[in-house]
């Protein structure tokens, strides 16, 4: 137990890797779609952030 509090983001971490992979399903949905005019350089920095979040949130 004493693992899981460890960690750069203390015990938060869980909560933000859920939250970023919500994120992440939801940047790629709209990435797919194309009927919706979305700038796409904004998703994909989304889709980025996202993927380094939950990379920092999994250490």
């Amino acid at each position: 137990m004493a693992g899981f509090y460890l960690g750069t983001l203390g015990p938060n971490k869980i909560v933000l890797g859920m939250t970023m992979f919500i994120s992440l399903v939801y940047a790629i949905a709209l990435f797919m779609q194309k009927q919706l005019k979305v700038n796409r350089i904004l998703i994909i920095t989304c889709m980025a952030t996202s993927l380094a979040v939950i990379g920092i949130s999994r250490i």
